[in-house]
């Protein structure tokens, strides 16, 4: 899937949409799995889950009243039963809902009342009638009308206000949903858990004046007597609940179609144009995902919607996916051209998920990564497919060193943990799922090869379509492919936590390189755990020569011709880091040059991960930076901007932060001259991504040219508008210019934020506002906050990140503790045990980290600490860190910072 008015005045009939049963071909979705691993494949009554198995649901008819204008909605909900066992109640997962009646039918014709008890804990209602006869097995249908509450959040059935024009006095509203993982409960009555499968018929009921789309095709409208209308929709195919999608809005249709499916991109008026390139896109990628499946695009229409507020990220919803417009339109005028590798990303993920996640669901969350490392990954295939000069396999490292960051963790998680707790469901949604799941396809797939891949992917969406699936069916299938089981060797990087290093040691000697490979777990903390081992495919590039093996617990050794530089993750496939010896570490930088960009961006990457644990000396990471100077590939430089900007918030505070900075500066600044501000024909996507990289990053290192530049550059638009930011370096400009903004420049970007008509321009100018440096500002932001200057999830946000942000974390954290409640109202269900660790996430000391602790569990209690666990580690790495470093690193960096050589492509205009 990575956010009123009124009152309700119109009632819904009780029984004047009961109708025929529903068939309930497939309703149970049950299967019988031969093979050894049988009992770890799906099996239904073995899935986990809060409801009990005994009854089922086979066809929902759903009736919704809503009104953009109203802060509630009226529904009308009927499911078709299929009663395996005879049951003493039916319980379903409701959220917020209030039930009007609830009446129950069985095939006979015979109509009980039902009570309906909500257990508000646990988000369930409880259904039961009089007597205590038990319900008997067969077909019932159950009919329930309620009252729901539209969310200001991006969650469950939502609002968005948003502005058509900067100048536009009225904001217009529309609803849209988000209701994976568990929302789908807030909007109607339902078994809202994956494995309970079902087909909808959906029907809205809205003002004429609005549309209303769902997952398929209208099959009626009819025009009611008070100005409303009924839109009905055609029957889904069997899905899960948390893909049901609802909107109502004034849309502007950008229409075009493929293998004669109707498609369309559906914005606010004015936008639709925007939609352009990503419609194109949309069209590359189902004649991709078709033929690469083997399974062509199975609904008759596909809607994508542009939300222009509130929600956040994208959500798969089956044939009407929606996104926050900044990640589906595109505005050549004002957009950066990065924009449209962010576009290309997020929309095949989407429609990757059409397959992976809708045609075949997870059957529970702890295998969620069957849905989102799948279509992470495909993302990436058909991104390098259509587009190989993005570098996308280079960039590819960019994400996983936030996975592979997170896994060094002490409590990191495995991919398929199952989630302790429900609401601890939404902390699977996190970078193990989607990086280290993305990686760990991509490197059996490397190991495996392409072809016979494919075909096991191919066997497992026609074996479990319109059903579920678990990791072993995937491995079940693959197997079937490869010919041989490979359970043993691909389960492990599914179930265990962590990953492992690679130590490799070299000896040369009579003309040939030994090479001797061990494994154990990796720490950030450089702890060593050999009880954690895997399985290990490595690619082991020794010279011209190439070889493939896998390590086991115990070493290895293999010999290669010559006396050679060794790399032992060849091509950068494999998810784990590399240690090697001091003597093929010096003949790796001295090879450096001539090494793929693949392999150099992981040594980069695995070089720094060994120094911030204290394995290797800083040192040695740094005498690498100084040969990769003349580098040329974006990627690597975007990589080793991440890590000094690390550093210097490991060492904020400290006087080794300035040393940072200096050097930083020292580095950074040749690359920017010989790069130029200008954008050029010859230009690259990465370089135009450098580019702005590189001028925020100098930016926040105090550079005086980089900043008496952006400030010009601001002060020239601010003026005349008409005559905008080069759209590439924007971003930078303008958060430059924040960071160091006095209170008359803090109120021009405040008010360009609340002038700003599309979710590019609110990012933009509300990202950079956290920036502010100045105390007094940073303390006027929060206390905005807390007023109606932005929707509840802006504020939510702003509140959180800005004390990190602005290098002020105590200011922050102070202002969420003396207003916990006023700020914990403005956060959605999924964001508020974020709250703390967010505000504390710019702290480095030790004793900070467990203040976090103690006052999570005090505030949001036990169910709250995974984030805060999360964000305690990070605080104490970057402690043991600053302990360890903090009175070396200045002298060596003084040592190795150079006087600038510039060789701009263009004159500089302002002197350092």
């Amino acid at each position: 899937m990575k956010r009123h008015l009124g009152s309700v005045t119109r009632s819904v009939r009780v029984l004047a949409c009961l109708r025929p049963f529903a068939s309930v071909t497939s309703a149970l979705l049950l299967f019988a799995y031969g093979g050894p691993t049988a009992a770890s494949r799906f099996d239904f009554d073995a899935t986990p889950g809060r409801l009990p198995k005994d009854i089922v649901p086979a066809h929902y008819t759903l009736e919704f009243e809503l009104d953009p204008a109203r802060d509630t909605f009226n529904g009308h909900a009927e499911i078709d039963l299929t009663v395996r066992r005879p049951a003493s109640e039916i319980v379903l997962q409701a959220t917020e809902l209030q039930a009007t009646s609830a009446l129950l039918r069985s095939e006979s014709g015979t109509v009980r009342e039902l009570s309906v008890t909500p257990d508000a804990a646990k988000n369930l209602w409880r259904l039961r009638w009089k007597g205590s006869e038990p319900l008997a097995a067969g077909r019932w249908r159950l009919s329930m009308t309620y009252q729901g509450k539209v969310e200001k959040r991006g969650q469950g059935l939502f609002v968005v206000e948003y502005r058509t024009s900067a100048g536009a006095e009225t904001a217009q509203r529309m609803l849209a949903t988000q209701l994976e993982p568990t929302h789908a409960r807030a909007v109607f009555p339902s078994f809202d858990e994956p494995a309970f499968r079902a087909t909808f018929d959906i029907a809205i009921t809205a003002p004429a004046s609005f549309e209303a789309v769902s997952n398929m095709p209208v099959a009626g409208q009819t025009a009611l007597a008070d100005g409303s209308r009924r839109t009905a929709f055609a029957r889904t195919p069997s899905m899960p609940t948390y893909l049901v999608a609802l909107a109502v809005g004034d849309f502007e249709a950008l229409t075009d179609s493929f293998d004669g499916i109707p498609l369309r991109i559906l914005t606010a008026r004015g936008r639709s144009h925007e939609g352009r390139y990503a419609m194109d896109v949309t069209k590359l990628l189902l004649g991709y995902f078709r033929d690469y499946f083997g399974v062509a695009y199975m609904l008759p229409k596909l809607d994508q919607l542009a939300i222009p507020g509130v929600r956040g990220g994208a959500m798969e919803d089956w044939g009407a996916i929606s996104y926050n417009e900044t990640l589906l339109l595109y505005d050549p005028k004002r957009s950066a051209p990065r924009l449209q590798l962010t576009i290309f990303n997020i929309v095949a993920h989407e429609i990757a998920h059409q397959w992976f996640g809708n045609l075949v669901t997870a059957a529970w969350w702890d295998d969620i990564w069957l849905n989102e490392a799948f279509a992470t990954w495909m993302a990436a295939k058909a991104q390098d497919h259509f587009n190989p000069a993005w570098g996308v396999r280079v960039r590819s490292r960019l994400f996983r060193e936030d996975a592979l960051s997170l896994d060094a963790q002490s409590g990191t998680r495995a991919v398929a943990d199952p989630p302790p707790h429900e609401t601890g469901i939404f902390e699977v949604f996190d970078d193990i799922t989607y990086a280290k799941g993305g990686a760990v396809l991509g490197m059996f797939e490397a190991q495996l090869g392409e072809s016979v891949f494919r075909e096991g992917l191919r066997q497992y969406m026609v074996a479990h379509r319109y059903s579920n699936a678990t990791a072993d069916d995937l491995w079940f299938h693959l197997s079937q492919a490869a010919g041989r089981d490979i359970t043993p060797l691909v389960s492990d990087w599914i179930r265990q936590r962590g990953f492992p290093l690679l130590i490799v040691t070299t000896a040369c000697s009579d003309g040939r390189t030994r090479i001797t490979l061990s494994q154990e777990r990796f720490s950030s903390r450089g702890a060593k755990d050999l009880a954690a081992m895997w399985q290990v495919p490595v690619v082991i590039h020794a010279g011209a020569d190439a070889r493939r093996l896998v390590l086991g617990r115990e070493p290895q050794q293999v010999d290669f011709p010559g006396c050679v530089p060794v790399v032992a993750n060849g091509g950068d496939t494999g998810y784990y880091r590399v240690q090697y010896d001091a003597g093929n570490s010096a003949r790796l930088r001295a090879a450096y040059s001539r090494l793929p960009a693949a392999e150099r961006i992981g040594l980069i990457a695995d070089t720094m991960a060994l120094a911030r644990s204290g394995r290797i000396e800083f040192a040695e990471y740094f005498r690498l930076l100084d040969v990769m100077r003349e580098e040329r590939e974006g990627a690597l430089w975007q990589q080793v901007i991440e890590h000094l900007l690390y550093l210097d918030e490991a060492f904020a505070g400290s006087p080794a932060q300035a040393a940072v900075r200096a050097y930083g500066r020292a580095l950074l600044r040749p690359v920017l001259d010989r790069l130029g501000w200008q954008v050029h024909a010859e230009d690259d996507a990465g370089t135009v991504r450098l580019r702005n990289s590189l001028i925020d990053t100098l930016g926040q290192f105090d550079d005086a040219e980089t900043a008496t530049r952006c400030r010009a550059m601001f002060d020239a638009f601010t003026a005349a508008p008409s005559a905008p930011i080069e759209p590439s370096i924007r971003p930078a400009v303008i958060r430059t210019v924040a960071r160091n903004a006095d209170a008359a420049t803090f109120e021009t970007v405040r008010r360009l934020l609340r002038e700003a008509s599309n979710q590019e321009d609110n990012y933009l100018y509300g990202g950079a506002m956290i920036l502010v440096r100045d105390p007094a500002l940073v303390q006027r932001i929060l206390e905005l906050t807390l007023t109606d200057e932005w929707p509840p999830g802006s504020a939510s946000w702003y509140v959180r990140t800005v004390g990190a942000s602005s290098g002020h974390p105590d200011i922050g954290r102070d202002f969420i503790l003396q207003n916990f409640d006023a700020v914990i109202a403005k956060s959605s269900r999924r964001g508020r045990p974020w709250m703390l660790p967010m505000a504390y996430s710019g702290f480095n000391q030790e004793r900070q980290a467990e203040d976090l602790l103690a006052v999570q569990r005090r505030l949001l209690g036990d169910d709250a600490m995974a984030p805060a666990g999360q964000i305690a580690e990070s605080i104490r790495e970057k402690a043991a860190l600053r302990a360890r470093e903090e009175s070396n690193l200045p002298q060596l960096l003084k040592s190795l910072t150079r006087p600038r050589q510039s060789k701009s492509r263009e004159p500089v205009a302002v002197a350092n």
